[in-house]
């Protein structure tokens, strides 16, 4: 999970493997405040977004006064209770973008993982040139926070791609125009605004349901 701000600031990353237990030595040489997870699909789900919101994003934003937000593609299916209590709490607003928007939309996907994936390959390719990545068809889970660390030391140094991302994407400056322009020709017409606030709405309202019938059967 990667998370940045629109001052170009980037959240420690946390890194969730696909396995059945995690070992010590898979948490080891990482970036500095990385914070590590497992779960045997290897994708988020509920427990494991709860972990990262908790133990590591919530303190950064603790340290910040006045309303923040929290904009991500899919967020949706992994906000449960708790999370929606740290967050009144807190002064904390999640915003779940449309769906099939997030290159449009996402600040990260708009100008940053680009960059970012270009920076891995190479940190790859020259692990693959060692004596050890020669002997490995996969990055081993204990290799893998050191290249991590390497990667992560590449990104942080310039936040020039994380802030064109939120430019571009509209969200900072607020400016929709960036956005507009992007989008095919056949597609600006008068009923794009209400599809999106349709779509978000729907989402929201469904997830809100859930939590509060979540809600009402631990109390009862």
């Amino acid at each position: 999970m990667v998370c940045g701000n629109a001052a170009g600031v980037l959240a420690p990353p946390y890194v969730n493997y696909k396995a059945e237990k995690i070992w010590s030595t898979w948490t080891e040489n990482g970036p500095p405040d990385t914070r590590y997870n497992r779960t045997k699909s290897g994708w988020f789900d509920s427990n494991s977004f709860e972990d990262w919101f908790v133990s590591l994003m919530l303190p950064i934003l603790k340290k910040q006064e006045g309303p923040k937000v929290i904009i991500g593609d899919n967020l949706s299916s992994h906000i449960n209770i708790e999370v929606i209590k740290q967050c009144e709490m807190n002064n904390i607003k999640f915003i779940a973008l449309p769906p099939n928007a997030t290159h449009l939309l996402q600040p990260l996907d708009v100008a940053f993982f680009r960059p970012m994936k270009v920076a891995w390959r190479k940190i790859l390719k020259d692990w693959k040139e060692t004596a050890a990545g020669s002997r490995c068809t996969s990055v081993p889970k204990d290799q893998f926070p050191n290249l991590l660390n390497s990667l992560w030391g590449a990104m942080i140094k310039g936040p020039d791609n994380l802030i064109a991302g939120f430019r571009k994407s509209g969200i900072y400056p607020i400016n929709r125009e960036p956005v507009l322009k992007r989008l095919p020709s056949g597609s600006l017409d008068a009923s794009i605004s209400s599809i999106v606030g349709e779509s978000f709405l729907e989402q929201i309202t469904m997830k809100r349901q859930e939590a509060t019938q979540e809600y009402r059967e631990r109390k009862s």
